[in-house]
């Protein structure tokens, strides 16, 4: 995993997730410290890490965010609740990346961050960070960075519960791009669960 020969450390993280366990995960974690940045060795990191995913991520920088991102989608995917939560308990200052992947893998089939069974830590955590999401994406005075990072978590939230916040933020007069954020976090959202009155104020202002 350490070879200094790029190429090596390539075809190494293609085939190392065969081996599996916690080995394989240190093999890939030490290359994705050095190579996380490259998109061909990334690649390769993904493609083993389908069955080990969630004892990867522990092993990950805080600073490799897209890479956070992408392991924790293949946790949400998979959508083993004993993986879920060990990724969850295991997370420290990557939550928000973390909680992210998550969502975006779970909304494949259709589900939620609140959509799971949680055990009592993980739902208590899913609790806290939705709730800041939406203080952070209502409130007027945060940066736009706060209030986008926000918004994009409400995405992975129940509709009936930021229905509400991510309609105010529909507002003409607030930023385009913190309305464009709302619009993208509400087209998330299945069309089920909008209702019929709501598709149809987005389809007529933003044709979604």
């Amino acid at each position: 995993a350490s070879d200094a020969n790029s190429d090596v450390r390539l075809q190494l993280a293609f085939t190392v997730g065969e081996i599996g366990g916690p080995q394989a995960a240190q093999a890939l974690a030490t290359i994705a410290e050095r190579d996380g940045d490259n998109p061909w060795i990334r690649t390769a990191i993904l493609s083993s890490s389908a069955e080990i995913a969630d004892q990867l991520l522990p092993r990950i920088s805080e600073h490799q965010s897209d890479l956070i991102r992408e392991l924790a989608k293949i946790v949400g995917s998979r959508g083993k609740l004993d993986e879920m939560q060990r990724v969850i308990a295991s997370t420290k200052s990557a939550w928000g990346d973390v909680a992210i992947g998550l969502g975006e893998g779970l909304k494949r089939s259709g589900k939620n961050l609140r959509a799971i069974p949680w055990d009592p830590a993980s739902s208590q955590r899913i609790d806290a960070l939705l709730a800041q999401a939406k203080e952070s994406a209502i409130t007027a005075n945060a940066s736009n960075e706060v209030r986008l990072a926000g918004i994009r978590l409400l995405a992975f939230d129940d509709f009936e519960r930021v229905r509400e916040p991510l309609s105010a933020l529909l507002n003409s007069k607030l930023p385009l791009e913190i309305q464009s954020a709302a619009v993208a976090a509400i087209s998330r959202f299945n069309r089920p669960e909008r209702s019929e009155e709501h598709t149809s104020e987005l389809q007529s202002r933003f044709g979604i």
